[in-house]
């Protein structure tokens, strides 16, 4: 799975038209972290978006299913930054946890 998200966000690098952003991606034993970090808040979500989606697609194609119960959002910033993420992924607002 690491090495999907990585192989995303290595794409989005080589894409001029993408949002640029970083990740660093941490496993633990079967727990997941992809820190992502951007100068721009459509960085974050597109960022955040992608890893979610590279996770998604390694869990189907390996027939695991991830734990969307298990799954949080930490957004540093403040409260804007939290804000403008959560209306631009209200999926997560939920999920979201302050610094």
């Amino acid at each position: 799975m690491v090495d999907e998200i990585k192989k995303a966000h290595q794409e989005d690098a080589d894409n001029p038209d993408a949002p640029q952003y970083d990740i660093k991606v941490v496993i633990y034993a079967d727990d997941l972290c992809v820190g992502v970090k951007s100068d721009s808040i459509d960085g974050l979500v597109y960022g955040i978006t992608r890893a979610r989606q590279a996770a998604k697609a390694w869990s189907e194609r390996e027939g695991f299913s991830l734990a969307e119960a298990k799954e949080e959002l930490w957004v540093g910033g403040g409260d804007l930054t939290r804000s403008l993420i959560g209306d631009r992924l209200p999926e997560l607002r939920g999920k979201m946890k302050e610094e």
